[in-house]
């Protein structure tokens, strides 16, 4: 009887994806033209969703539909069908196989893209395409909806990865899903390139799928079992916006209740995107450079959760202070720029002091602005480039 249960168990491996299919991809992206259209087809695929990819928590579910599917076989000139047509020879064809989306034709396509480039000493290509493959259908929206039935709550989630989370979770040490995918993929591939380049046969390419997909059921897993005990806790990030000492910023009702309004909103966008390089492309000079005022900006506001009620009171401030000196007006407009990145050298309001000297301690902790800072016009240029950046966020907050 045992003997009888061994036998069924038993199957004949098959190799037709390493014989067949792999050597159809290869064939098409030795092409140079194939392998850029490849290219800007998993680059169009990412700037379509910036947003969420590169949003600081998974929100939302990210869809893959049918569309991305035929622009992906569309970019390597070969048909989906031909790529079936392979598949149906592989031994679990027909077979109840985990995991299941070894069946998927994509899926075997995106295996053997990432083999062709792991074997062409293309690591970044080869990084890139497992991204990709991990925000495709069958693995994040596919675990994702496994997870969160319904769309996240924000409020829910922002305190999940504000107060739960801490840096040994991926996504709170990254900083964005992009960046804690990525180091998923950078693992996978590191742990696995050696086994990956051999000639895998069918059932070995299918665990290899598998690994990586766990991987990133883990890594949801891990963020959603937080977020369960937050919705059962009923807790949730509420910004709680008092008004500034009246004797420093005289500002009528309706500008502090707007004010307040303001506040709440600017944080809200704070803690639930990420730095955005287009806006620090904006506030860049001469002497600060988008991508220095950008690992600044992220490291207050997402490299320390204790810098946040710091961040509120400094944004709070710069409301204020403008509605004291424009009273009825919107923060909607250039003079509020003008206005929050002035120096103010002479001042002897207490709350603008102290603004100044929370700013200076926060820049004060990077190495880079410890170096430079002994030029006056560049201290002072970091200093405003940090207080344009919030000004900018706190536009955002008014238009919604």
């Amino acid at each position: 009887m045992e003997l009888s249960i061994l036998n069924e168990l038993k199957f004949v491996d098959t190799n037709f994806l390493n014989t067949e299919l792999y050597k159809l991809i290869e064939t098409q992206l030795s092409k140079p033209a194939i392998k850029r259209s490849y290219s800007n087809c998993i680059v169009n695929f990412f700037n379509s969703r910036h947003d969420q990819i590169y949003d600081i928590a998974p929100y939302t579910n990210i869809y893959y539909n049918q569309s991305d599917v035929d622009k992906l076989f569309r970019s390597l000139s070969i048909t989906e069908q031909e790529v079936i047509n392979i598949l149906q020879k592989v031994w679990f064809w027909k077979e109840n196989y985990r995991p299941k989306c070894a069946k998927e034709p994509y899926v075997e396509v995106m295996m053997c893209i990432i083999r062709y480039f792991l074997k062409n000493n293309d690591s970044k290509a080869a990084e890139l395409s497992t991204i990709y493959l991990c925000f495709s259908g069958k693995f994040y929206a596919s675990l994702y909806g496994t997870f969160w039935k319904f769309p996240a709550n924000k409020q829910v989630m922002d305190y999940v990865i504000n107060s739960q989370l801490t840096n040994k979770f991926d996504i709170k040490a990254a900083g964005t899903l992009f960046n804690a995918i990525k180091k998923l993929c950078t693992t996978f591939l590191q742990k696995y390139k050696s086994k990956l380049v051999t000639n895998l046969t069918d059932d070995e390419v299918g665990k290899m799928i598998q690994q990586l997909r766990d991987r990133e059921r883990s890594f949801l897993l891990n963020i959603y079992a937080e977020y369960r005990k937050a919705v059962d806790n009923k807790a949730y990030l509420n910004y709680e916006v008092d008004n500034l000492d009246a004797d420093a910023f005289r500002i009528t009702d309706n500008d502090a209740a707007t004010a307040s309004r303001l506040t709440e909103g600017s944080m809200q966008i704070l803690t639930t995107q990420a730095v955005s390089l287009k806006d620090c492309k904006i506030i860049a000079d001469e002497r600060v450079k988008e991508y220095q005022i950008k690992d600044i900006l992220e490291t207050i506001i997402l490299g320390n959760k204790e810098n946040l009620p710091q961040i509120r009171r400094v944004i709070n401030i710069l409301i204020c202070d403008y509605f004291s000196a424009h009273p009825g007006t919107s923060v909607n407009s250039d003079e509020f720029i003008r206005c929050a990145v002035a120096a103010k050298p002479n001042t002897k309001n207490p709350l603008i002091i102290e603004m100044k000297q929370t700013v200076l301690s926060w820049l004060e902790q990077d190495a880079t602005y410890r170096r430079r800072s002994k030029t006056k016009a560049t201290a002072n240029s970091y200093y405003s480039r940090v207080l344009f950046y919030f000004a900018l966020i706190i536009i955002k907050a008014s238009q919604r």
